[in-house]
């Protein structure tokens, strides 16, 4: 079953009404994750609608806790350095020989190749950006943050970038200085050689292993926003009660200063921004930034099915299906609630009958559906 599809005469009468419209900034922020891991945390602002492809797919890896105690499995290729990581989990006790058995289950599919150098994204230090194999459109679950710039080996792949670390770099990025398993176990050689790993013990009894990334958690693009709706107010201290507790109990959303726990001191943060922002409530703009378009309708596509990563749940009933596309198409090109969406003469795809059914089965079956797609044959993607 297919999903509807821009045709080419749709594209160009869409990018016209970009042009006579709003179009958004390029590398506009739309989303933000915090990762939280024995360096503290660290969080990574995404492009939503440069890459809405690639940034639709990883929340729901993050929102579905499928990021949850993954690892750094590589850092090296040549002189190139970075950070490649959703492909394994970590677990105890460590073994160089055991840590590549448990793979990262890539349940929403392959995305396809949103690399354009044309929109500024370059895989420079600090960027993150999608791990594949050979195939330009088998991006699933890995990903890879770069330390140094790799740009000019990287961008030709081409490798999609989607992100960039925007606060904890200095730790992170430190990772790459650490020792390998290639070091330390010296009789030891895979695909996961190039791990970096951190003595957590002694000088006398050390205990070398990849430091886990424990959670990873959405967090909000203005100081305060706990429930990610745009703007801080009194709804953001109800979620704030709710998410009282550790990296383990509590909604870490809510955790302002990244210190692991929800507790009163984020309260204070709270006060501090109250009123900050403006609420985000505009039909169809599933990533959030402004304005209906194309990338929207890609987010939407990408997040069929989803139960979790409910960003293009338009009609807000708990699953992204048909009505969103709906929600989609019935205000493409607005810029404001209920503004004029599509300009005169512009078409846009329409549900296939196939997709239709698939949407009466969903109903029918009271939102047990869920999208699942190919998994990666491979023990991970490779960078080149």
């Amino acid at each position: 079953m297919k999903l509807p599809t821009f045709s080419p005469g749709h594209y160009s009468l869409f990018m016209l009404l970009l042009v006579v419209t709003q179009a958004a900034t390029a590398n506009e922020v739309t989303n933000r994750v915090r990762v939280y891991w024995p360096g503290g945390a660290f969080e990574i602002d995404l492009f939503g609608e440069d890459s809405p492809r690639h940034v639709a797919n990883f929340l729901q890896y993050v929102d579905d806790g499928t990021y949850d105690y993954t690892y750094t499995h590589r850092s090296a290729s040549g002189s190139s350095r970075f950070l490649q990581g959703g492909a394994f989990y970590y677990f105890t006790p460590f073994s160089p020989s055991t840590m590549h058995y448990y793979q990262v289950p890539a349940n929403h599919g392959t995305i396809k190749n949103e690399f354009d150098a044309s929109n500024g994204l370059s895989n420079t230090s600090g960027t993150l950006a999608a791990a594949r194999t050979s195939d330009l459109d088998s991006a699933a679950a890995g990903w890879f943050i770069n330390v140094t710039d790799n740009s000019a080996g990287f961008d030709p792949g081409p490798y999609t970038v989607y992100g960039e670390v925007s606060s904890g770099w200095d730790l992170l990025s430190s990772l790459v200085n650490y020792p390998m398993v290639q070091d330390v176990f010296t009789s030891y050689s895979s695909g996961v050689s190039t791990a970096p790993v951190v003595n957590f013990g002694t000088t006398e009894d050390p205990d070398f292993r990849p430091p886990a990334f424990y959670k990873w958690v959405r967090a909000p693009l203005v100081t305060g926003d706990f429930n990610l709706d745009g703007v801080v107010d009194s709804a953001d201290e109800a979620v704030w009660e709710a998410s009282q507790g550790d990296l383990t109990t509590g909604n870490l959303t809510a955790d302002a200063n990244g210190d692991w726990v929800v507790d009163d001191l984020d309260l204070a943060i709270l006060y501090q921004h109250l009123g900050e922002g403006e609420v985000q409530d505009l039909p169809g703009d599933f990533n959030g930034n402004g304005i209906v378009n194309d990338a929207d309708y890609l987010w939407w596509k990408t997040q069929f099915g989803s139960t979790t990563s409910l960003d293009a749940d338009g009609n807000g009933d708990g699953m992204v299906d048909l009505a969103d596309y709906a929600v989609w198409r019935n205000n493409l090109g607005a810029t404001t609630p209920g503004s004029v969406g599509a300009v005169a003469g512009t078409s846009v795809p329409e549900p296939a009958t196939g997709l239709m059914a698939m949407g009466a089965l969903i109903a029918l079956f009271g939102h047990r559906a869920k999208k699942s797609g190919p998994r990666m044959s491979r023990t991970h993607a490779k960078l080149a």
